[in-house]
């Protein structure tokens, strides 16, 4: 007995410790797991996403992504989670913009989640609910997908008589549709240009009769919350929403006679071979009365042979057409026709046609003509008479109803309007050299007068070649001068109102000849802004956007040199010009000063590059070969700053590490071009001149 005694004592010790020992190992979980709880909330949360963009999107081939923003999320790694509307995850993105056009319509949830370490069943087909670890979810975004479809339509085409007042509607049912999604529905008819005639409840309701002769088209349009340009008079290309337009239904409404229309408006007279488009005005022709189920405009020479078949008479450019007259016709036609091709004779067209009256259009093309003969070379001043020999100058190949002939100075100033090269006497004229001309035109000629310029000819006319007429004193003084030639000691490109001084340094002038000397700044039509001791003299900071030339000027004796003068047409004496040096002076707010800026700091990674011709005139070669960077872009700037060019080049796919580029429509002076690659930072940078 008193051995059970103890058994039974010694095993309540036992269950009494054990007890004991379970609640300080509960005791101690209980202060770990408030630990963790603390410090999950401390370390880790799901944190708040929000967007700018528009969470309602439009399923329609247009990429719309919704840029996301994550904010107070904590957590040792953080990831983007895409799920359907009952959380079952469709994709794990690793950054926004998240792009939905190609998952159809729906809705979608947007989260972030933070967690350590590992989270379980964060893989796609898994929904949120079964996500197991120590993680923290955002709030969610909802992106709602919409993704009308028109449908596609079976049925037609459809062709009516119409005009002959019997009603002309598509019968009941004759048109089928299926595969339409949206939750707005339309009827639409357009003209077979996409121009809305009408937006019926359905396109049996439509009578075609009146709507004269022509196609139009039938569709269905889907479309979901609002949409804009569903109206009258509207093209369907400019609607505005979440639509869908099914494929078109053809109605064809044939008039009962074809009726070419009576045509009013000119006859048009233009000056071609000059470069001008000529073109007839928009709207300066007239078309009435015409009927027929097809529509088309012929120009024919004045035989009527067939010389184009327009869409409209205007988008002929008659400048290339050379001298004469052509005719203008609108041409009407129910079903087929023959004939209507360049070079058949309109009275060669075989179908049910009419032709309306022609509208005459006559092409003025003067023609100067070539001179041949001389140059003519006298000494002046002598008292003995200096006429060019009667029949010393030929002219051919000269056209046009009036004729004149031109004695100008070698800048093109008129000097006189002689009946023939042979009656002038340039004797009394001096020194110098001038130009005789032939000029044929027709019509009205303004500008034609003694002290103009043959430049400002205003008219349908046209200049031959000049024969020169060089004038000697009967002692010419010897005058022996040199400007020199100026290097340049870079490119000087800089920005006006940055505050930074702009000094043109470095500047170096060899082999110049003259008892005088004097450096000059121009503008780039030869107008003097300045008379400085020295190029390094002049700030050019406070000179505004433009471009300048700087010059050096020897002379023996000079007269005119004075600010406002030009050095091509006010200078006198014995005197010599240098090249010019151009300055380019850029506005600080242009994107081009930037660059200015990068070049400057980085100047030893500029690459040194060929550009042939420089003038250029037609085609410029500019050799890459030099830079080694796959991807390059090439731009040419004038100097206003404005990019009048851009090429994107993958000189890795390019054989030939050149290229060329047209710049005969850049209009002449001087310009900039630069290479950068795909970094944006200049790999080159060159001077352009455009004659």
């Amino acid at each position: 007995m008193e051995k059970e005694q103890l058994l039974s004592y010694v095993g309540s010790k036992i269950q009494y410790t054990r007890n004991a020992l379970l609640i300080v190992f509960l005791l101690l979980m209980s202060l770990n797991l408030n630990a963790q709880q603390e410090k999950r909330g401390k370390y880790l949360n799901g944190g708040k996403i929000e967007t700018k963009d528009d969470t309602t999107i439009c399923i329609d081939g247009n990429s719309t992504p919704i840029d996301v923003y994550r904010k107070g999320a904590k957590g040792k790694k953080k990831r983007w989670i895409i799920t359907d509307a009952d959380n079952n995850i469709l994709a794990l993105p690793k950054a926004p913009p998240f792009d939905f056009e190609d998952a159809g319509a729906g809705v979608c949830k947007i989260w972030s989640i933070s967690y350590w370490w590992y989270v379980r069943n964060l893989k796609k087909g898994k929904n949120l609910s079964k996500l197991r670890g120590w993680y923290d979810l955002s709030n969610p975004i909802e992106v709602i997908r919409n993704q009308p479809k028109g449908g596609t339509l079976t049925g037609g085409p459809f062709e009516y008589t119409v005009g002959d007042g019997i009603a002309d509607n598509i019968p009941e049912g004759a048109i089928t549709l299926e595969g339409n999604a949206g939750s707005n529905s339309q009827w639409v008819v357009t003209d077979s240009e996409g121009n809305i005639l009408g937006l019926p409840p359905s396109p049996y309701v439509v009578d075609f009769d009146g709507a004269g002769a022509g196609t139009c088209l039938v569709w269905h349009l889907s479309f979901d919350g609002d949409l804009e340009g569903a109206a009258m008079g509207n093209n369907a290309s400019d609607l505005v929403g979440c639509y869908s337009l099914s494929n078109p239904i053809k109605v064809v409404r044939n008039s009962v006679i074809a009726d070419g229309g009576t045509l009013t408006g000119g006859p048009f007279e233009y000056c071609v071979g000059d470069g001008a488009a000529d073109n007839i005005p928009e709207g300066a022709i007239t078309l009435e009365g015409n009927t027929g189920s097809n529509s088309q405009w012929v120009v024919t020479d004045s035989e009527g042979n067939i010389l184009g078949l327009p869409p409209s008479p205007y988008v002929v450019d008659f400048d290339g057409a050379g001298a004469g007259t052509c005719l203008v016709w609108h041409l009407s036609f129910n079903g087929e026709l023959e004939g209507a091709v360049m070079g058949n004779n309109a009275s060669d067209i075989v179908g049910d046609y009419d032709l309306s009256n022609p509208i005459e259009v006559i092409r003025n093309q003067p023609k100067g003509g070539t001179l041949t003969g001389g140059p003519f070379e006298y000494t002046v001043g002598d008292g003995i008479a200096d006429n060019i020999p009667e029949g010393a100058i030929t002219l051919e190949g000269n056209a046009g109803s009036n004729s004149q002939w031109v004695v100008t100075d070698s800048e093109g100033n008129i000097l006189g309007l002689p009946p023939s090269p042979y009656v002038v006497d340039f004797d009394g004229a001096g020194a110098g050299t001038c130009l005789v001309w032939h000029l044929s035109f027709d019509g009205d000629l303004e500008g034609a007068a003694m002290g103009n310029n043959a430049s400002d000819l205003v008219g349908c006319y046209s200049l031959s070649n000049p024969i020169k007429v060089v004038r000697k004193n009967k002692v010419d003084p010897i005058c022996d001068v040199n400007g020199g030639y100026l290097k340049a000691g870079g490119l000087y490109l800089f920005c006006q109102g940055d505050g930074v001084d702009d000094f043109a340094t470095g500047i170096e002038l060899k082999t110049n000849v003259g008892s005088n000397s004097q450096w000059v700044v121009t503008d780039v039509e030869g107008n003097i802004l300045g008379l400085p001791p020295t190029p390094e003299a002049v700030n050019f900071e406070g000179a505004g956007p433009g471009v300048c030339l700087i010059w050096h000027l020897s002379f023996d004796t000079i007269y005119g040199v004075e600010e406002g003068n030009n050095v091509f047409i006010n200078l006198s004496g014995c005197y010599d010009l240098s090249n010019p040096i151009p300055i380019f002076r850029f506005p600080y707010d242009s994107g081009f000063c930037d660059l200015i800026t990068y070049a400057n700091r980085h100047e030893n990674e500029i690459v040194k590059i060929s550009m042939y011709p420089n003038p250029a005139k037609n085609n410029l070669n500019i050799d890459l070969s030099g830079i080694k960077d796959e991807d390059v872009t090439v731009k040419i700037y004038n100097y206003s700053s404005l990019e009048v060019y851009n090429q994107s080049i993958n000189l890795k796919s390019k054989r030939d590490k050149s290229i060329d580029v047209n710049v005969s429509k850049l209009p002449q002076g001087l310009y900039l071009v630069s290479i950068t690659n795909k970094d944006n930072s200049i790999k080159a940078i060159k001077r352009l001149l455009v004659e």
